[in-house]
């Protein structure tokens, strides 16, 4: 069955003053935009079936916005709300969409903009399809580190560095290409959390995922869409931190990984029917704590705070 593809982004960037998603208690809303949020869409459709995955510099979708979004591509473009997959790369310096409530309210404006221009960019993926292949490449490369470090002593567990835990190593890509040659559209997907910035960051940033698909492009050509999906990240930091300038070695880092999954990529069979399934997953959680418990935990921080404070060591608290 011939396979048809088309590719569309557009700019999803905050207005100034939103507050940002992705650490608690920040003191403002963004002040400036240091780089544009992006989201991109691709459309896939063999003449039985078609499926559109749209990747975004957001840090995560509330259910709300998940079903607007995906109402709104099945009444303009005539998917399957279920064939919708939405890929969040999880940075954190981007708008709060109403996950978070530590993180401030979110701007109804702003979601009712971002809604119309996630629709409208997949419809116009969709109206521009053409005839493609696929091919699919890995390659190594880790940016990230595993976070959960536990204390061999209290055994507590703390976000940390743990050098032994698990992380993946490596970058899958989907190239889409004309079947007569010249690839129009990169897939690739890594797993680590978009956070190479901290919470003293007020800057509008798509972090590394920005990085590194402005270096995919770069180095495929600017009639390439690149579209980074994020992976299982969440208990991975990116090593590097802190500044712009990580953000900036850890994208380029993932990108040339990217590219070389890319260029020795293998084609895919092009005679396997388009498909898709969605799954809601329960995870198990941990019975919860006992009233008592908390509230003891409690008591022995104010003791210790006061005590601090009637020391007058501040820099400890």
């Amino acid at each position: 069955m011939p396979l048809y593809a088309g590719v569309c982004e557009t700019n999803i960037t905050p207005p100034l003053g939103v507050w940002m998603a992705g650490y608690a208690f920040r003191p403002t809303g963004c002040t400036l935009v240091h780089d544009e949020l992006h989201a991109r869409a691709i459309v896939f459709n063999d003449g039985k079936a078609a499926v559109a995955i749209l990747a975004m510099d957001l840090i995560a979708l509330p259910e709300d916005l998940v079903q607007r979004i995906r109402e709104g591509i099945a009444a303009e473009v005539g998917l399957e709300p279920s064939a919708v997959m939405l890929n969040c790369s999880h940075t954190h310096g981007g708008p709060n969409l109403g996950l978070y409530n530590a993180m401030g309210s979110r701007d109804p404006a702003y979601v009712d903009v971002l809604v119309r221009k996630l629709v409208g960019m997949t419809r116009q993926a969709a109206e521009t399809m053409k005839p493609a292949v696929l091919s699919y490449g890995r390659a190594p490369v880790q940016i990230g580190i595993n976070r959960r470090q536990t204390n061999p002593h209290t055994r507590k567990t703390v976000l940390g560095l743990n050098y032994a835990g698990p992380v993946a190593p490596y970058v899958d890509v989907l190239g889409v290409s004309l079947p007569s040659g010249g690839t129009f559209a990169i897939l690739f997907a890594h797993a680590c959390h978009g956070t190479t910035l901290g919470g003293d960051n007020l800057r509008i940033t798509a972090d590394f995922c920005g990085y590194a698909a402005d270096h995919v492009r770069s180095e495929a050509g600017n009639g390439v869409t690149p579209l980074f999906l994020q992976g299982c990240s969440g208990n991975i930091n990116p090593y590097r931190r802190g500044t712009y300038i990580s953000a900036a070695y850890n994208g380029r880092t993932l990108g040339q990984a990217a590219i070389k999954a890319w260029q020795s990529a293998s084609p895919l069979y092009d005679d396997e029917p388009l498909a898709f399934e969605e799954r809601v997953v329960e995870l198990p959680l941990l019975p919860p704590r006992s009233i008592d418990a908390i509230e003891s935990e409690i008591a022995d921080w104010e003791q210790k705070l006061a005590t601090e404070k009637a020391a007058g060591n501040m820099g400890a608290i």
